[in-house]
């Protein structure tokens, strides 16, 4: 099945179309455990104040595709939309998690966790979604990844940007604007 959205930039107007195939999850029948943990508002609104409180650099990137990364725990066989195959009576089998599948989000939460531990970032105990070390503070919704660092240390930062470039497609989103459907304004 195709799902079409709209994308908005920065001032509400319509910039993007996009365009995705989705397998219907509401037809699954064995899917275990779906629950991916996502970052709170508040820690959002206490991350924010701290790079106010010191001057900290905050820049965005979308990883692209992201579900589509992760790899399935199990085997997930699909029917298609072809004619043409459906009536040869074959099915598909899914290599990585497709969007619409019941288990989906925490799969991409446990590989981009994994990814992050690998790049020399931790976990902070009882934060979802928040990771350090001791020049970086990672923190991401869903696809969405922001990185706070200090302005003198903008070094660790790049490698950091090259380093996840090497295992994600990302778009460069710049300096953080919008997260979470809030506009953030430096002055």
């Amino acid at each position: 099945m195709w799902v079409f959205t709209y994308k908005f930039d920065e001032d509400g107007l319509l910039y993007k179309y996009k365009a995705r195939l989705v397998v219907r999850g509401d037809l699954q029948e064995d899917w275990g455990d779906t629950y991916a943990a996502t970052l709170a508002a508040r820690v959002f609104r206490f991350l924010m104040a701290l790079t106010a409180a010191f001057g900290l650099k905050a820049y965005q990137y979308d990883v692209l595709n992201a579900f589509l990364n992760a790899p399935l725990e199990k085997l997930v066989y699909v029917q298609t939309l072809d004619p043409y195959v459906e009536e040869l009576g074959k099915v598909l089998e899914l290599k990585r998690a497709l969007y619409g599948l019941k288990d989906a989000p925490l799969l991409w939460y446990k590989y981009l966790k994994e990814t992050l531990i690998k790049l020399g970032l931790k976990s902070v105990k009882d934060v979802p979604c928040l990771f350090t070390n001791e020049r970086l503070i990672v923190f991401f919704y869903v696809d969405d990844i922001v990185v706070l660092v200090h302005p003198g240390h903008l070094d660790d930062h790049q490698e950091f940007e090259r380093r996840l470039e090497a295992v994600y497609d990302l778009r460069k989103l710049g300096e953080l604007k919008w997260f979470l459907g809030i506009r953030v304004l430096r002055d």
